[in-house]
């Protein structure tokens, strides 16, 4: 499955969900209500408190866990959630100044990341992914 993601310092955008604020809180126990992400024993849940401007968006795991958000949208609304392995190519990139010093960095940062679960709970019922994802591979540059 072909995901595209903009990773902007505000907002990270996917085509078919509405843009969200890139912010972040991290728990250590399930937090009550709202949307929540469960990645390597913690549960995250979007913020409208924005990360503080990066310029490389690959010092810390923050922008890896905001596209996990959006890859549960996108596999979401394209009815795609499966308890089989899914393979998962990412569309991703980086502001034209940006592209010469960071397009190595940015494309080791997702390449070939793996996880076991993931689980969203948007309500009552937490939908879940077991095994997605065999690697996660950015499109190659033009």
């Amino acid at each position: 499955m072909l995901i595209a993601i903009d990773h902007g310092n505000k907002l990270i955008k996917v085509p078919n969900h509405e843009p969200f604020t890139s912010g972040l809180e991290e728990s250590e126990v399930p937090p009550f209500g709202g949307e929540t992400l469960k990645y390597q024993g913690k549960y995250y849940t979007l913020s409208e408190k924005r990360i503080p401007y990066h310029r490389d968006k690959t010092e810390d795991e923050r922008f890896f866990i905001l596209s996990l958000f959006a890859i549960a949208y996108e596999i979401e609304a394209a009815g795609s959630y499966s308890q089989n392995v899914m393979r998962i190519q990412l569309a991703v990139g980086l502001p034209p100044a940006h592209y010469g010093a960071q397009h190595k960095s940015f494309t080791g940062y997702f390449t070939g990341r793996a996880w076991s679960s993931l689980s969203t709970r948007s309500g009552p019922t937490p939908s879940t992914l077991r095994r997605p994802c065999a690697s996660l591979s950015p499109t190659p540059p033009l």
